[in-house]
């Protein structure tokens, strides 16, 4: 349009579009554009590249930002402060707490000064790894080094980071500033390690990737506050399954535990905890990456249209009258185990198209496509629509209800457009209003809630993804009771949380569990989480 009126763009111009682009979280457009400068008769420059590794960092692309970074320099561009707090900022979203490290040493053999918001990226990509020592160190070392700055030390809040942390870095920015927040919000990074969480004999994590996978799709998520008053939660375990790529359990391990914050209602918490994961499945299902911000060409759903994760929430908290209680939800085949006495209670639900009454709740529905059924075999089990082993699930907006105006490419769907006459079709008679329900497969976030008062007699909850658990018969994971023996017998033995997960994790791979395994086990006899109950 601007050559039509005779106006030729000038890089200042692609520049601008590339931001807008990471503004809509739309990283292939803004990495598309920068491709084609060459082709334009445009070089790019520092700003350019900065620009797209935002949008990479924004699209949860680490691994991207870092070979563009590695490429510029190759070819003689100068990265700035700017391109190394925009990498450190991708790399905290992803917990690559080394590389962050690395990159923020690396800055210091080039005399590239880091500023607040570098720092700030750093302490976060710790935090998300749950290196709190290191990411004290850190804050230690971003002190004495900003005192001599003009920022005098990081303030409480560590300004802003990007992610888990609770906060926004715009990394093209030099100022940050801190939010005031409460010492008793749960959701404060701050409060980690001045909470039980703090001390890694009181609970432990295990991340493992399956093998031959090139890339671990689970997530899990940790958060504790101190002087928190009765009917807040104090401490909060999540564990995240993704598949068709790691954008949805990312997004849910930065932004699921503040939804439920958001959402939470001491008088009604099981309809807070259904309301929370709703909101958040909603907020995941934003058509997002609109050229310039707007609907046109946006995609519906993070991470893509078959992008998902299942979840599972362990949120503890006290009632008014001072009893410590949980609350527990999944979505998906994620699990949530309590050991009291000598029995081991399941908290969760399976959702998985051969659950009957999930068989039956999904096939009740009118079909969108009544030439094949909703849930049918493909790959020796059944799958919702052939495509998903799931019936809950956080994303796949390809299998989530479409709405008028909103519907996207199914090859195994009506064509909606075209279709109208044909008999069977959801829709038959007046046209259908905005908003209204047009396809829908079943596919819900909507979670299955208990609340569970802690008796003296509990021993440890268990977050888990599916990849630990044979929960079909199949024998490729652990049973409960394995589970159990194998916890008690490490425990006896005087084993910490993290040798119990790293250790439960071994087992199940000898079992032959090939998937990624993530696991949150937090024992409840500890005498300083007695104290803190």
């Amino acid at each position: 349009r601007c050559r039509r009126k005779g106006i030729e763009p000038s890089i200042v111009s692609y520049n601008a579009l590339i931001s807008a682009c990471r503004r809509s979280e739309n990283w292939q457009a803004a990495l598309s554009i920068a491709l084609s400068l060459g082709n334009l008769g445009m070089r790019a420059d520092i700003i350019t590249i900065n620009a797209v590794i935002s949008a990479l960092e924004v699209g949860h692309k680490w691994q991207a930002a870092l070979a563009l970074a590695q490429g510029s320099s190759s070819r003689g561009m100068k990265l700035d402060t700017i391109s190394y707090t925009a990498l450190i900022t991708a790399c905290a979203r992803a917990a690559v707490w080394e590389k962050a490290i690395q990159l923020l040493r690396e800055m210091e053999e080039k005399e590239i000064e880091p500023n607040l918001a570098t720092y700030s990226a750093v302490v976060a990509a710790c935090d998300n790894a749950y290196q709190y020592d290191m990411a004290a160190e850190i804050e230690n070392e971003a002190n004495y080094y900003l005192s001599y700055s003009k920022y005098r030390g990081i303030p409480s809040g560590r300004g802003r980071g990007r992610g888990a942390t609770g906060y926004e870095t715009d990394p093209t920015s030099d100022q940050t500033e801190p939010e005031d927040r409460s010492d008793t919000d749960l959701f404060a990074r701050d409060n980690v390690r001045s909470s039980f969480l703090a001390d890694p004999k009181l609970w432990g994590k295990l991340d493992a990737k399956g093998p031959g996978k090139e890339v671990n799709e689970d997530r899990s998520d940790v958060r504790g506050a101190s002087k928190v008053p009765n009917g807040r939660p104090f401490a909060y375990f999540g564990v995240y399954d993704g598949h068709g790529g790691a954008s949805t359990s990312q997004w849910l391990k930065e932004n699921l535990a503040r939804q439920i914050d958001i959402s939470w209602d001491i008088s009604a918490v099981k309809d807070s905890m259904k309301a929370a994961y709703l909101e958040a499945d909603r907020k995941i299902l934003e058509p997002k990456g609109g050229i310039l911000g707007t609907a046109f060409g946006a995609a519906r759903g993070i991470g893509g249209y078959t992008c998902g994760a299942s979840a599972a929430t362990a949120v503890l908290y006290k009632t008014k009258e001072g009893m410590l209680n949980m609350v527990s939800a999944n979505a998906g085949n994620s699990v949530i185990l309590l050991k009291r006495g000598s029995q081991i209670h399941c908290l969760s639900e399976l959702h998985i198209p051969e659950n009957e009454l999930e068989y039956t709740r999904i096939m009740a529905l009118r079909n969108p496509n009544p030439k094949l059924p909703l849930i049918r075999e493909k790959g020796g089990r059944l799958r919702l629509n052939g495509i998903l082993g799931l019936t809950r699930a956080f994303g796949n907006a390809k299998l989530k209800p479409s709405y008028m105006g909103e519907e996207e490419e199914d090859e195994n769907s009506v064509d909606i457009q075209h279709n109208r006459e044909e008999p069977g079709f959801l829709h038959k008679g007046p046209p259908l209003k905005p908003q209204e329900k047009i396809k829908d497969y079943g596919l819900t976030a909507e979670p299955y809630v208990t609340n569970t008062q802690i008796l003296e007699s509990d021993e440890w909850i268990m977050v888990a993804s599916n990849g630990l658990l044979d929960q079909t018969g199949q024998g490729n994971g652990l049973t409960v009771g394995e589970i159990d023996n194998a916890v008690e017998e490490l425990r006896m033995s005087g084993g910490s949380p993290n040798s119990i997960c790293n250790a439960l994790a071994v087992q199940a791979r000898k079992k032959g569990a090939i998937d990624d395994i993530t696991i949150v086990f937090v024992p409840l006899t500890q005498p300083r989480l007695a104290r803190d109950r």
